[in-house]
């Protein structure tokens, strides 16, 4: 999200309220629900499913996963792709979370068990390795905003979708904590409209 989601958001919310100072934490699912309940952090851009009673949970961008393979792999000759055409390819993939558990089920709902042979837990990590020529790896179609070496971008037929959420404590009524929601949900509406109008072309 760091690549992808969370840089137009932070820039339209810094025009919005142009004199707040923000303080950007990196955090796993469960420790920015603690530090959300705990006050250290105001709310959070994470991935579902949270299913704690102290949290409110808005859904902000929802996205089919994109393939990110080499440029020089037999895959990138084709136009489209599924998920069962990716059946003998090394993944790269991210460790336990959200994103992991999609990719795994995806692959076996499509009849194989991912051949995985590197986790990473961030974006640019992966498609470092896939340039490199490693492995193939599924990532929300936002992703395609990086532009890495010998890595190209497939959209996958019937893909899996990733989702994005806000989350924060259920109780909050911060002016400028609802001012960031609005803001972030009219970005992730533009997002979408970018989204479809690629889909499209």
């Amino acid at each position: 999200m760091a690549h992808t989601v969370m840089p137009p958001i932070l820039l339209a919310f810094a025009d919005e309220v142009p004199h707040c100072w923000m303080d950007l934490r990196q955090m796993g699912i469960p420790e920015q629900v603690s530090a959300i309940k705990s006050g250290e952090i105001d709310i959070g851009l994470s991935r579902p499913p949270i299913l704690d009673p102290m949290m409110h949970v808005e859904k902000l961008l929802k996205e089919p996963f994109v393939a990110a393979i080499p440029t020089n792999n037999p895959l990138a000759r084709k136009k489209t792709l599924s998920v069962k055409t990716l059946v003998n390819a090394p993944f790269i993939i991210p460790p336990s979370g959200a994103l992991h558990d999609l990719i795994i089920e995806s692959c076996r709902n499509a009849g194989f068990e991912p051949r995985v042979i590197q986790e990473a837990a961030e974006l640019q990590t992966i498609l470092g390795l896939v340039s490199a020529g490693l492995g193939i790896s599924l990532v929300p179609s936002s992703s395609r905003r990086v532009q890495m070496p010998n890595v190209i971008y497939k959209p996958l037929v019937n893909s899996p979708m990733a989702e994005t959420v806000l989350v924060w404590k259920a109780d909050s009524q911060s002016p400028l904590l609802l001012s960031f929601v609005k803001v972030a949900k009219g970005t992730a509406r533009t997002l979408h409209r970018m989204q479809q109008v690629g889909r499209s072309l």
